[in-house]
């Protein structure tokens, strides 16, 4: 299956993702638009890796190795997350993915660049160009983020076919070099191709509400460019997550493919209910009630066996009814009426001090009942805990603890991303290529052989290495075990 209409892709300085409850309301926001791909800048999330919203979205992650600064990423919708054929994580301020579509690919690179000397910036862009050559001439290109660039309306004359009649104020030098990287790679830069209003181009405000820019931008190969839906690419403001830029879209007709859901006949009830002595005891009456005519009835076995089961599964639908999955339980209404106010708040912000004023407590007062339900859902955590040890249910006591121990940044789920070096320590993307790089890693490792002239006289140091490696097994696996412990050790 492929994108029926349109595929929309995204760019967006958050500003910062680390902050709790932030990376939830960002999904939250997000599943109000339309939307496939979104790029992240300034997400300050440490190290490469990937996570698993609740939602089942994907989010690929490059940041610093060291601290919570910088950092990009990718957010992928859960109907095209598994037509993603290689993510390349660079550094924290360049990375790239690839996804399948028909009949070409499309590959997104994100790449803001940072306020600093000309030196680094022309370095980034030596990276840009090294990475841009490794891409396929067939894929459709899209190149993205927030640059901290300005490109005018008097851009127009001396680059056509590389940018629109509708930017914004007036070119700088870091536009020049943008609109000369677009030039040498043949792009066009999308979001200054249609005529806008003011509002719906700029995409970065002072925190005063005096100065405002258009710093992001989205460009795509010049061929592909008939296929950008120029009244729809533009800044969309309603979203927020308390950062001072605005997401910028753009829809294109580009077919990605789409992973077909598998659907099953298991049906999940509320077993919870039947703790209750009350519910329990009416659910085995409702059962042995309805079990005992087909009992007495001489039928033959695969009837009866299908009869039984109609009948358990119709009772239990009566009596204890579905367990559904709760996606971000602690992401209250109340919460989510606070995030409505404070986006409501920020369209007015820039109308006086008064409202700026105003603006600034409700996003204060969001980011404090953001605090304040996930430690009260934590509580609640911990309470069911002990419950559930005090009642012997061990099952549903160690669920809930290793869904709270899990690796987490910003209350998300995140884990070592599958991107592994080769012998020579070049990085390998493609899923083909790490298949063979662990197969050849673990023949190597297994079937490790003594020469006869050397089996008296090994070499300790190239002996000790499977023992070395299946120590770090063992320690890692049991890291986990060592956290529940840890966990239990907290709670008392």
């Amino acid at each position: 299956m492929v994108t029926k209409v349109e595929t929309v892709i995204g760019t967006w300085n958050v500003r910062s993702l680390s902050q709790c409850g932030k990376a939830e309301l960002l999904v939250h926001e997000m599943d109000n638009l339309n939307w496939h791909i979104l790029g992240i800048s300034e997400m300050r999330w440490e190290g490469i890796g990937e996570a698993l919203t609740e939602d089942g979205h994907k989010l690929w992650f490059s940041g610093n190795n060291k601290k919570n600064i910088n950092g990009v990423g990718f957010l992928v919708n859960k109907a095209i997350k598994n037509s993603v054929l290689e993510y390349t994580p660079v550094n924290e301020r360049l990375a790239m993915i690839r996804i399948a579509g028909k009949p070409f690919n499309l590959t997104v690179v994100y790449a803001p660049t940072q306020d600093c000397c000309d030196e680094v910036i022309d370095d980034f862009y030596e990276n840009f160009n090294d990475l841009i050559k490794t891409i396929s001439k067939k894929d459709i290109l899209v190149v993205q983020g927030d640059w901290n660039a300005k490109i005018g309306e008097d851009a127009y004359e001396n680059w056509k076919g590389v940018v629109g009649k509708f930017g914004l104020g007036e070119t700088n030098e870091r536009g020049l070099k943008l609109l000369e990287f677009a030039k040498n790679h043949q792009l066009i830069v999308a979001n200054t191709l249609f005529n806008h209003k003011i509002s719906r181009r700029t995409t970065w405000y002072s925190p005063d509400g005096k100065t405002h820019n258009q710093v992001a931008f989205i460009l795509i190969s010049k061929r592909f460019s008939s296929g950008i839906n120029r009244a729809k690419t533009r800044t969309f403001n309603k979203p927020a997550i308390g950062s001072d830029h605005d997401l910028v879209m753009m829809p294109h007709k580009i077919k990605l493919k789409i992973s077909k859901k598998t659907t099953t006949d298991r049906t999940c009830f509320d077993l919870e209910k039947l703790k209750d002595p009350t519910i329990a005891e009416q659910y085995q009456g409702e059962s042995a009630g309805r079990l005992a005519p087909p009992l007495l009835l001489d039928q033959d076995p695969h009837t009866l066996c299908d009869e039984i089961t109609n009948t358990i599964k119709n009772v239990a639908e009566e009596k204890l009814g579905k367990c559904r999955k709760i996606k971000r339980p602690w992401l209250t209404s109340e919460v989510l009426e606070k995030c409505e106010d404070r986006g409501n708040k920020k369209k007015r912000k820039y109308l006086g001090a008064v409202e700026l004023a105003e603006y600034r407590t409700a996003n204060r007062q969001t980011r404090n009942a953001l605090n304040e339900a996930k430690n009260k859902w934590l509580e609640g955590q911990t309470k069911d805990i002990e419950e559930s040890l005090h009642r012997n249910n061990t099952k549903k006591a160690y669920t809930i603890v290793k869904k709270l121990c899990g690796t987490q940044v910003g209350g998300t789920k995140t884990k070592q991303t599958s991107v592994v070096e080769d012998k020579d320590g070049q990085l390998l993307t493609k899923k083909e290529e790490i298949t063979r790089r662990w197969k050849d890693y673990c023949e190597e490792l297994y079937n490790y052989n003594i020469p006869k002239d050397r089996q008296r006289n090994t070499n300790r140091c190239e002996c000790l290495k499977a023992l070395e490696w299946r120590f770090h097994y063992i320690t890692h696996h049991s890291e986990k075990k060592l956290r529940i412990f840890c966990f239990y050790q907290c709670c008392g």
